[in-house]
């Protein structure tokens, strides 16, 4: 009974490495920052993880999982843990809420390493559960670790940060409100809120980087148990939260609010190199599609200090991205309603990056044309003057103005746009861009020539229509 009360009481000992060493020996870990698993049911070993003391975390269901026998807590609460690694969804739903109201009546019992280190392991699993009510309270017993244990639980911040951050990008607005307010909760100071962007930036980088470089449905979720359906959704879920995750991190730097160390710059660029991201362009999920598009922007818009797009990279994500461009046969294209305007404004921007690749890439002007005769999709009357940007912004080589057959094809296409539109500011922004291309068209034929006589008879007859 004594060896007992002194092994608990060493537990929560913290501050010494000796100490520190214990708990690791404790779960069977030795302390490395970097643990190698092998991923035998997929065929393939990567060096992979979120945990940063030693002990593994990870957002799959078969590493990383946390062993509640070797917990010293009560009897009670370690039987609410064991409930949370159940598969019946609504048994964990039940057993988070247990947790949650356990651990606010005993705030005490959160002053344990091993229970830090075990709620650390599910965390990153909890957080992107299939179940909205599971991630929402995962974020409210995560705030409560930091509430409560203050700079105790700051070096485990570094193994959670990322699954913390992610949810405030949930695809569920409920679940994300809830992660902010879990959040605002913890640090209360909008200073603190943003020193954690510039404080665990690498840890929030590699977060997005294990996603992509990693993650599938297969190894977020075990098909023994989990419908395809679910699988997917849950898949789609964390890749669209990190794409926006990632993202931000790009802006924080951009606008000079964090500092980017060599190893976040490396992550940067494995990232953005890395196929499974680079294939997401093609994906039929148009959210993943529209976040793929609008982090592309923000990447070729960042300020000079950022050089992560080397001509290699560059080359395949513009390939990758015009290889988007493709419309599915069978697919209703009023879907891409809010798809269509940040993949020809991300167009626009590129383009003005370097357009080299609409010349070198033999599909790119077909795929263009394709997407284009989609339409506005009744997106946004600002549809056409992004549209006309990008006509403008084409390299001298491939200009719409630069060759007549060309030139026909676009206005002719965009002509048909306008001609089906029904509210009268989608046609005002549709004729403004259709005149804008004709008069620019104008200026680049000869007045002899049989083209200019065609488009100007087609101009006119259109203004007495108008």
């Amino acid at each position: 009974m004594k060896m007992k009360k002194e092994k608990k009481k060493k537990c929560q000992r913290t501050g010494e490495d000796g100490t520190y060493k214990y708990l690791l020996d404790q779960i069977n870990l030795k302390p490395t920052k970097c643990k190698q698993y092998k991923h035998t049911a997929f065929g393939s070993s990567a060096s992979t993880g979120l945990g940063q003391n030693g002990f593994e975390v990870s957002l799959n269901y078969f590493t990383g999982i946390p062993d509640p026998n070797i917990l010293t807590c009560s009897p009670e609460l370690k039987l609410i843990v064991k409930s949370l690694l159940k598969r019946d969804i609504s048994t964990r739903e039940k057993g988070m809420q247990e947790f949650l109201t356990y651990l606010k009546e005993h705030t005490d019992e959160l002053n344990d390493d091993l229970l830090i280190i075990t709620w650390c392991q599910l965390y990153a699993k909890l957080s992107i559960d299939i179940s909205k009510n599971v991630r929402s309270i995962a974020h409210q017993v995560q705030s409560l670790f930091v509430t409560t244990l203050g700079k105790h639980y700051a070096k485990y911040l570094k193994d959670t940060i990322g699954s913390w951050l992610s949810g405030t990008f949930d695809s569920d607005r409920t679940v994300s409100k809830t992660c902010i307010s879990s959040l605002d909760s913890a640090f209360n100071s909008k200073a603190k809120l943003a020193a954690l962007w510039k404080i665990f930036n690498t840890q929030i980088l590699n977060y997005a980087y294990q996603v992509f470089a990693f993650e599938t449905k297969d190894t977020l979720s075990d098909e023994r148990f989990t419908g395809k359906d679910e699988s997917n959704a849950k898949y789609n879920m964390v890749i669209l939260s990190s794409i926006q995750l990632f993202s931000q991190v790009l802006l924080e730097a951009d606008q000079q609010k964090i500092e980017l160390n060599d190893t976040s710059r490396d992550i940067v660029t494995k990232i953005l190199d890395n196929e499974n991201f680079q294939s997401l362009f093609t994906t039929k999920e148009l959210s993943l599609k529209r976040t793929m598009y609008q982090n592309f922007k923000i990447v070729c818009s960042l300020d000079a200090r950022f050089q992560f797009l080397s001509p290699k990279i560059y080359k395949r994500l513009t390939k990758s991205s015009i290889s988007g461009l493709k419309i599915p046969k069978n697919v209703n294209t009023i879907l891409y309603s809010s798809v269509i305007i940040p993949i020809f404004d991300c167009l626009v921007t590129i383009t003005k990056y370097d357009g080299s690749f609409w010349t070198t890439n033999g599909k790119a002007l077909d795929r263009l044309f394709e997407i284009l005769k989609i339409g506005s999709v009744s997106s946004n009357p600002v549809y056409y003057d992004v549209v006309f940007a990008l006509i403008l912004s084409l390299p001298d080589d491939l200009s719409v103005f630069a060759n007549k057959d060309r030139l026909t094809k676009f206005t002719s296409i965009i002509r048909k746009s306008v001609s089906s539109e029904k509210l009268p500011q989608f046609v005002a922004s549709g004729w403004k861009c259709y005149f804008g291309i004709v008069l620019k068209g104008f200026e680049k034929l000869s007045e002899n020539d049989t083209q200019y006589l065609k488009l100007y008879r087609g101009f006119t007859n259109l203004l007495t229509q108008v």
